[in-house]
């Protein structure tokens, strides 16, 4: 909220001095005008061309209007100045009309709204998926880093389990998904564990059947909605177009630059892109049913695997524990992240299991089962896959190329003065929602870094317990002023003489040329479209991998999601060979 009210006091002080500087050339019209207190910019076209009819036929009234400094040079261009739209206009600002504002919110920005509906949302009590919505609209940033970080880390898990078992597929896939989900209790990796297990003796039939069963039982309990979330992208995609099309066909050529928010509003179809490939990897990972339902099954597994008695030095799997990521990976710096978090849990394996079983559900909002919250983002290096700063690098280039970009350039190019590109209020508002969204991640390093070093709280999982806390008010102040700038811009507030002027002496409000006309259609066209081409082009990027160049030709293959989310086929083909 800082930043806001900061933008809002610099916006004063320009508008203070450029009121300032007009008053020396102030507009002293040489005929009394009706002048209403909140400017009617349609009724102030229709007096500056009453004017600038009459000034043809008389030439002592064009140089009354000529010197009386309300127009910039000749009248007849109908040019105003910014103290002549104060004085011919109005001085304050007009609210559009409410039917306007609500169609344009309905039409164009509840697809959005939809769009975002559409997040993994785990099944945990009902402020989490508050939680989950603030996360995504307040930290974007942070927020895609961390799914990507997951379905990166998925990847690799199974990987590791086709290298382990690369003449058994099938096995392969069960064994991978069986690591996702220890994987998303807490950010524990078991793969070396169970490939030294392995590598002392090979898996018997008993073992296959016994992971085969606890991978059907752990897919089946994933909820998976990508049909309805492509759905939901294609119907964002087709607002755009609708917008746009609404935009060029709809909009009178005589009142283009009177009623011109219809534009600005393609700016905040803009900003919402983000929500794309958030939804997009949300679905391609998912989220169980239930909070317990997956420890249930994994201890099920681990007591038949123990029960069978084939004599191994080193269990199968591990028990169920909390860690973020281990010591010995270099990467993974101690200094800012709480990286070593272990929940230390005594006692029989039955009697660990259960206490964990039992502080799991306290513990799930912050410790795994939310995918686009995860303090650590180590990931085990693999050369076949990227590197945690390349994921950074995208989620940024996300928000800001893809999301943020089009929408100030948009309105940067939307202008009512003779400067064709430049800043504005609407523009500076995009600006400062990409400033936000780029403190509010960088805040988060912050406040990893303090509670790091906090005495208070000596506990590991106390510290991510009030990162976590700490986290949701933060983005929720930083919510709360994204929604207030978009309705700020949506209701109105910005339809004055100062933010038509932006930052210039002047104000146009004469309809375009036939050149001007052609120029902004285009823009309007081209500028939304580069921002969804960015967006899909990396989303298409993190979805499909090259492969060895055959001939002049690169080959490409798509990547697989998270082994927790299979198709019907293959729960199908795992139920039959259960079923055998």
């Amino acid at each position: 909220m800082a930043p806001i009210i900061s933008s809002r006091a610099f916006l004063t002080c320009l508008s203070l001095l450029f009121q300032c500087v007009q008053a020396r050339k102030g507009c002293d019209p040489p005929t009394p005008l009706n002048v209403t207190y909140k400017p009617d910019f349609a009724a102030c076209l229709a007096t500056v061309n009453q004017m600038i009819n009459t000034t043809f036929i008389d030439q002592a009234k064009l140089n009354q209007w000529n010197e009386s400094g309300c127009f910039d040079g000749d009248p007849t261009n109908g040019v105003l100045s910014l103290s002549g739209c104060y004085h011919i206009c109005g001085k304050t600002y007009d609210l559009w009309p409410w039917k306007d504002t609500f169609d344009r919110l309905s039409l164009w920005i509840l697809p959005a709204i939809i769009l975002i509906s559409h997040l993994s949302f785990p099944p945990l009590r009902w402020y989490n998926y508050v939680f989950v919505i603030l996360r995504a609209i307040g930290n974007p940033i942070d927020s895609l880093r961390s799914l990507l970080t997951r379905l990166e880390t998925h990847r690799r898990l199974r990987r590791v389990a086709k290298s382990t078992f690369s003449r058994e597929l099938q096995v392969s896939e069960q064994v991978a998904t069986v690591f996702a989900a220890y994987e998303e209790l807490g950010w524990q990796d078991v793969s070396e564990h169970f490939k030294k297990s392995c590598q002392a003796k090979e898996l018997d039939e008993q073992e296959i059947r016994i992971i085969r069963q606890a991978s059907y039982e752990l897919s089946s309990m994933r909820l998976v909605s990508m049909p309805s979330t492509l759905v939901a992208i294609i119907t964002l995609v087709g607002t755009l177009a609708t917008a746009i099309i609404r935009t060029i066909k709809q909009v009178e050529l005589e009142n283009t630059r009177v009623s011109n928010e219809t534009a600005h509003t393609i700016a905040v179809v803009c900003i919402l892109f983000v929500s794309i490939p958030q939804a997009w990897l949300s679905s391609r990972l998912g989220t169980f049913t239930t909070v317990s339902s997956a420890i249930i099954a994994m201890n099920t597994m681990n007591k038949r695997l123990w029960c069978i008695g084939n004599k191994r030095k080193i269990r199968l799997f591990p028990r169920l524990q909390l860690t973020s990521c281990p010591l010995s990976t270099p990467s993974c710096h101690p200094r800012l992240f709480p990286c070593l978090l272990q929940l230390s849990l005594t006692g029989s394996e039955e009697h660990s299991t259960n206490i964990y079983r039992q502080s799991w559900p306290k513990m799930a909002s912050y410790l795994g089962m939310n995918s686009s919250w995860r303090p650590c983002k180590h990931m085990h290096v693999d050369s076949r896959g990227p590197r945690p700063y390349q994921l950074l690098f995208i989620s940024f280039v996300w928000v800001a190329f893809g999301a943020c970009t089009p929408a100030i350039f948009l309105s940067a190019t939307n202008r009512a003065n003779k400067i064709p590109v430049g800043p504005g209020c609407r523009s500076l508002t995009w600006m400062g929602i990409l400033g936000v969204w780029i403190f509010s991640f960088l805040c988060d390093y912050v406040l990893r870094w303090y509670l790091y070093y906090s005495s208070i709280l000596p506990k590991p999982t106390d510290k991510l317990r009030w990162l976590w806390r700490c986290s949701l008010v933060k983005d929720g102040v930083v919510t709360s002023g994204i929604i207030a700038a978009i309705l700020t811009v949506q209701v109105g507030r910005y339809n004055s003489c100062w933010c038509r002027a932006s930052f210039a002496p002047t104000v146009t409000l004469v309809p375009y040329t036939t050149t001007q006309w052609k120029a902004a259609q285009a823009l309007w066209a081209a500028i939304p479209s580069c921002g969804l081409i960015i967006i899909l082009g990396l989303v298409l990027f993190v979805e499909w991998r090259g492969t060895e160049p055959k001939g002049s030709f690169v080959w490409v293959s798509s990547k697989h999601g998270s082994p927790l989310c299979k198709s019907e086929e293959q729960m199908r083909k795992e139920l039959n060979l259960l079923a055998w």
